[in-house]
């Protein structure tokens, strides 16, 4: 809790998180149906830190995660996709991303 919140709610730098994951998973998902690519049950799990001075957000991880495996082709797609969606390209570049793609075996 800081900032005096109740951490009952989402913060702005939450919903911008919840925004980046799922920016990356739509941008799969609409681009990929016309491949064939099904992307069912993918998850996306970030972490997020942030900079106390001026306030802003300093690192975001994030792991997608999907439950069945592609070709290594599509899987080059699947994760220029979601590295090129609208959320990713508007990170600024003082923000250091991190995001890990794991397939089922």
């Amino acid at each position: 809790m800081r900032e005096g919140g109740t951490s009952e709610y989402f913060s702005p730098s939450d919903i911008f998180g919840i925004s980046y994951g799922q920016s990356m998973l739509m941008a799969i998902a609409v681009l990929g149906k016309p491949r064939g690519i099904d992307i069912t049950g993918a998850t996306c799990e970030l972490k997020k830190s942030t900079y106390p001075e001026p306030k802003r957000i300093g690192t975001i991880f994030c792991i997608v995660r999907f439950p069945m495996n592609y070709s290594d082709e599509d899987k080059k797609f699947i994760e220029d996709a979601a590295l090129n969606c609208p959320v990713a390209l508007s990170i600024h570049p003082n923000i250091q991303t991190t995001v890990l793609f794991e397939y089922a075996k």
